[in-house]
């Protein structure tokens, strides 16, 4: 499923009048500990490069349907490529 541009915007612009700021977006997996998939990484970075000014290093957080620890697993998307959260 591809994100529609112009909503997002347009819901960023919002929650931004209210004093929020949008640091990503997540979405749920049909697995137990979910990874990133091919799908999520084109996406990811064409949410990116569309709005690199106001978020340049964006969050992903994706939801699994497990109940370990690793259910909810987030990763940020840096120039080098994406670095997995870690809980310490």
């Amino acid at each position: 499923m591809e994100l529609d541009a112009n909503r997002c915007k347009q819901e960023a612009i919002e929650y931004q009048n209210q004093g929020l700021v949008l640091v990503g977006y997540w979405h749920t997996h049909a697995e137990l500990t979910p990874n990133l998939s091919s799908q999520d990484i084109k996406s990811f970075r064409e949410f990116s490069r569309n709005n690199i000014s106001s978020l340049p290093n964006p969050l992903a957080v994706i939801v699994g349907n497990g109940s370990n620890s690793d259910t909810i697993r987030a990763w940020s998307l840096q120039e080098n490529g994406f670095i997995q959260a870690s809980l310490k």
